[in-house]
């Protein structure tokens, strides 16, 4: 055999190339990026399931529209009573009155004229005298809550003072507020006179 010929006419396999999997010239995977031990590094894409999509919009949208019934809740006191109704519920609040300032409670018109022994007051626009320690019913109804434009609920109260003496030239009166089922605290809010001072029980 001739020495300068040898391997002459042998023909050998090409070189694996990135298309059959197998590692190429110089070790490598066809170009592929690889770790330290000559293996391919897989980079793990990123994307959004179309499942959780859905989910995060339908979450976002249902949230967008909590917001907005909660900022458009409306109470109307103006509802006649449920004849028959009973009212099981009740919270009690002291509310300190003074003579002369028109408030309302429960959407009734009330001014304090004298705090005295007796209370005399005008109770939408009818003159009163209260004694003391006995109650007075001031207002009786049904409250009509709604948001959006739809009823979320009604919820029949009646509201009773109680004086309790004088204050200086102001009036102490208890407001019994009683509900035919639990009130929210907007409702209450609603039924109790503003810019006076409030306390519970």
């Amino acid at each position: 055999m001739d020495p300068d010929n040898h391997g002459e006419g042998r023909e050998y396999p090409p070189e694996e190339t990135e298309e059959t999997g197998e590692p190429g010239e110089g070790g490598g995977w066809g170009g592929a990026e690889t770790d330290i031990d000559g293996m391919p590094v897989h980079y793990a894409t990123t994307g959004s399931h179309p499942a959780f999509t859905a989910l995060a919009i339908t979450l976002v949208i249902i949230l967008a529209l909590a917001v907005a019934a909660y900022g458009t809740l409306e109470i109307d006191l103006g509802l006649p009573p449920v004849p028959g109704e009973t009212y099981p519920y009740a919270t009690t609040y002291s509310a300190v009155i003074p003579a002369g300032q028109p408030v309302t409670v429960a959407g009734i018109p009330l001014v304090v004229l004298n705090a005295g022994d007796t209370l005399r007051l005008v109770v939408n626009g009818s003159p009163e005298e209260f004694i003391t320690g006995e109650p007075y019913t001031i207002a009786r109804g049904t409250a009509q809550t709604s948001s959006l434009g739809f009823e979320l609920s009604r919820t029949g109260y009646q509201v009773d003072a109680i004086y309790q003496g004088a204050e200086g030239t102001s009036a102490d009166l208890s407001l019994v507020i009683m509900t035919s089922q639990r009130a929210s605290s907007r409702l209450v809010k609603a039924i109790l006179p503003t810019g006076v001072e409030i306390t519970p029980g």
